[in-house]
């Protein structure tokens, strides 16, 4: 792990993001980015002195370059806390839609890992609205770790990491040692055992071996977990083993498929206490 990305809004959810990633990149020796997008107002542009023409270029509005001078205004003082010495701390501002900025920032500069705050969401809010962070967890190309409160990465002591068993999810497995190494967490791996998907423990053990082994990361213990649905499971199973951080794979469903079958990733992004780290193996 050498490159972290941490979109901020200078919230306190942004904060927290903030110092788990600060801590995250001394334990890895990694270079951490902060990420603030001022957003281009949409229609024609405006300035503080009344409407005018449409800009070719929306860093030229006059309240932009205002948001923008303040942004950086905050990000100076942030990286500049005491708290954050000893890491290798730097920061962007840039102009556009927070999604497609952080995407594209992630591609370009090779980001290993983006940390993310937030609130969740739940009922009609989850349904209708979403958030930018459950975007990010569908569709970011690199791992995403998304917290609801400060945590002490040094206390995460054990992961548990939501599988299939499919041979998709290896795809997550160097990413997954990174974590595991940033971290000197122990690993389990739990299938969950649902109506809808179950699955007799003869084949669940054998199938778990198989993929224990080609995950090729030492020390895991294994688990069969049965609950009424996957994402509860996944939950109910950090739970009641006392795990400090659920790891687990997305598909980065889109469209109309996103609209009919949900993403497992996502709900335990909103409902999970814990923090959460995922991947996408699109």
């Amino acid at each position: 792990m050498k490159k972290i990305l941490v979109p901020t809004d200078f919230s306190e959810q942004a904060m927290v993001a903030t110092q788990v990633a600060t801590q995250l990149g001394k334990n890895a020796g990694a270079k951490v980015t902060l990420l603030n997008v001022v957003e281009v107002p949409g229609g024609p542009s405006f300035s503080t002195t009344g409407p005018g023409a449409p800009s070719t270029d929306p860093s030229d509005n006059v309240f932009v370059l205002s948001m923008v001078k303040q942004a950086q205004e905050k990000m100076e003082e942030l990286v500049n806390e005491d708290q954050f010495e000893g890491c290798d701390l730097h920061y962007l501002v840039t102009v556009g839609n927070p999604f497609s900025q952080i995407q594209e920032m992630t591609k370009e500069e090779g980001v290993d890992l983006v940390v993310m705050g937030t609130k969740g969401a739940t009922g009609l809010e989850e349904f209708l609205v979403g958030s930018n962070t459950e975007r990010v967890v569908r569709l970011s190309k690199a791992p995403v770790l998304t917290l609801k409160s400060n945590i002490d990465i040094n206390n995460i002591k054990s992961i548990a990491l939501a599988t299939s068993l499919h041979e998709d999810d290896l795809k997550i497995a160097k990413a997954l040692k990174d974590l595991v190494d940033a971290t000197s967490a122990s690993l389990h791996v739990v299938r969950i055992n649902t109506p809808n998907n179950f699955q007799s423990d003869r084949i669940t053990k054998n199938q778990m071996a198989n993929f224990v082994k080609k995950l090729g990361i030492e020390g895991i213990a294994e688990h069969s977990y049965s609950d009424a649905i996957e994402e509860d499971g996944i939950i109910h199973f950090a739970e009641a083993n006392n795990v400090d951080l659920i790891a687990m794979a997305t598909h980065g469903r889109t469209g109309f498929l996103h609209l009919l079958s949900g993403s497992i990733a996502e709900d335990v992004v909103n409902h999970a206490r814990r923090p959460v780290w995922t991947f996408n193996i699109k």
